[in-house]
């Protein structure tokens, strides 16, 4: 996008989100509580680059999110970040606890002298859809010229962790769909109104 000088760029990235979490606790009898826990994170940010610089990276969609080691410094500091920063888009953390005293069984069976032995399996699934939309800002230096244009990137961070002693665990992140749309912000500064 040219950007015009000593302004700011709204941008507006949407996504709608899959989030899936499954937990499975299993209570043996009289034994300690057994847990199971599943979360699933999504964070977005906005990076952009002017197209001068990103012409020398060696693969420009992966780098402007994640610079390799190697990258020259002066290519680093040219990968701009739109404020606020990293967004959560959506997180879930789901805990499982499964305690049992399998021997309220003999009461109910009026059977004082049964044995009862054996383990209670719990499991909770859960799978949301929802849309989420956020702004960010990417302030524009006043030095930018409209003959070196800007490019902007939605970069995308999922972590899934899963924890379980007797049970089992599974997280999962999925973004289905994305939209990204930039605006020229119009506002008052120092006094005076200036418009994109």
């Amino acid at each position: 996008i040219n950007v015009p000088t000593s302004k700011d760029i709204l941008v507006g990235l949407s996504a709608q989100v899959t989030l899936l979490t499954k937990t499975v606790s299993k209570g043996n009898n009289k034994q300690e509580a057994d847990e199971s826990v599943a979360e699933a994170t999504l964070t977005g940010t906005i990076k952009f680059i002017k197209e001068s610089a990103w012409e020398k990276l060696d693969n420009p969609a992966e780098d402007v999110c994640n610079p390799p080691d190697d990258i020259f410094d002066n290519l680093k500091d040219e990968i701009k970040t739109a404020v606020p920063g990293p967004v959560t888009f959506k997180a879930r953390k789901q805990t499982l606890t499964v305690e049992t005293n399998l021997e309220i069984l003999s009461e109910l069976d009026n059977c004082p002298d049964c044995v009862i032995d054996g383990y209670v399996e719990v499991g909770l699934e859960l799978k949301t859809t929802a849309a989420s939309h956020f702004n960010f800002i990417a302030q524009i230096p006043e030095t930018a010229s409209n003959s070196d244009p800007y490019k902007f990137y939605a970069c995308w961070e999922t972590t899934a962790e899963t924890e379980a002693d007797n049970g089992s665990a599974e997280a999962y992140v999925a973004i289905e769909k994305q939209v990204l749309v930039l605006q020229t912000v119009e506002g008052f500064v120092k006094g005076e109104y200036w418009s994109g």
